[in-house]
């Protein structure tokens, strides 16, 4: 662990509890990118606000721009949010915001949560008369995919959900139970809801679609440090959902590491301190969307070894998550670059490599068994 990420764990904690800071001298440039890149800035600006540090105008300073640019951002979100509440309603159809408008209401104040999109969750069979209704209402339409298209007007980015978690984001099991319990809500209330205990429970999936496919940086952990903090939460309930969906080995790690850096978090016993330290490993080393270490090869070798449906040399000639304009290219410089292609064969074994044993390591955390 680095002194930038040692000194952001610190503020994140003195942000929890109010403790007065004693913070070592530290690279500001570097610092700043850390607090970026892990989505914290304006978290740490706000902690920072109110502590005596002989250099806290310069790690202020640092901090500014994205505190402002994300007190803007919630402004038009929130009024974003608004609007689209409205036009579901006027649509009668049911609807859920979540992920990070869901977590922000459990920070000291909401904006503190970066959030690049907002993530809405409506019906499939309610798709089509959303999207006319978006289109009319001057939102484009950016991409669609099976479980999710994504529309933007202006500054706000919308994700069109159809399922909470597709099972290709975490498993069958999971997203199954989660459908479940949204269609049973909607009978029960007319609308879709979570009760807090399965919000928790989700913002653990969304921690583990991201340990498996791009990258889980320090914001995650505090989602569920301040839903924990806040949310009052039926520790056995909690538990019998975890049980229910194999997640319990992997949320003791989490909740050691949450108790570890921050004293917050269920209690847990005979915990492996060595799966502890991977999962910090693998937070602190990586950021919210794998930024650090840019392992894009790394991330599609990841999925291409866990989802493939057929042989191996199949998978290395057509990878399942390239598009065809991407095959093309990559068979284009095969055929006419024979050098090219036995570094790429190199290059893509290595990658394969590098995914077999990240996979290893989700399993010693309790995923992906």
């Amino acid at each position: 662990m680095n002194t930038e990420i040692r000194t952001l764990l610190e503020i994140l904690k003195g942000s929890l509890n109010q403790d007065h800071l004693e913070l070592n001298e530290v690279d500001i440039e570097k610092f700043a990118k850390t607090a970026h890149l892990h989505r914290l800035s304006a978290l740490c600006y706000h902690a920072l606000l109110n502590q005596e540090l002989s250099h806290k105008e310069s790690l202020l300073e640092c901090l500014r721009q994205d505190h402002f640019d994300e007190a803007r951002r919630h402004v038009q979100q929130a009024q974003a949010q608004k609007e689209l509440s409205l036009i579901c309603d006027d649509l009668k159809m049911p609807y859920l915001f979540f992920k990070g408008l869901q977590f922000a209401q459990y920070y000291p104040h909401a904006y503190l949560r970066s959030m690049s999109d907002l993530d809405l969750l409506i019906k499939e069979e309610d798709r089509d008369k959303l999207n006319a209704y978006l289109i009319k209402d001057k939102y484009v339409l950016m991409s669609k995919q099976l479980n999710e298209w994504i529309y933007k007007k202006g500054p706000i980015v919308v994700e069109v959900h159809t399922q909470l978690l597709h099972p290709s984001d975490v498993n069958a099991l999971v997203s199954d139970y989660f459908s479940k319990v949204l269609k049973q809500n909607l009978i029960d209330k007319g609308n879709y809801s979570l009760s807090n205990e399965h919000h928790f429970v989700y913002a653990l999936c969304h921690l583990s679609k991201h340990l498996y496919g791009s990258g889980a940086g320090l914001r995650f952990m505090m989602d569920l440090v301040y839903m924990f903090k806040g949310m009052g939460l039926d520790e056995e309930c909690l538990w019998g959902i975890l049980n229910e969906l194999h997640l319990s080995e992997f949320a003791k790690v989490v909740f050691s590491l949450m108790r570890r850096w921050f004293n917050s978090g269920p209690y847990v016993e005979n915990i492996s301190s060595h799966k502890v330290d991977l999962l910090e490993e693998m937070i602190c080393g990586e950021s919210v969307y794998g930024e650090v270490h840019k392992q894009e090869i790394l991330i599609k070798a990841r999925r291409i070894h866990t989802q493939a449906k057929h042989s191996k040399v199949w998978v290395m000639i057509f990878p399942q998550r390239l598009t065809l304009s991407e095959q093309i290219h990559r068979w284009g410089i095969w055929i006419l670059h024979p050098f090219k292609t036995s570094k790429q064969y190199r290059l893509i074994k290595q990658k394969e490599n590098q995914a077999k044993a990240w996979l290893e390591e989700l399993k010693e955390i309790g995923l992906y068994d």
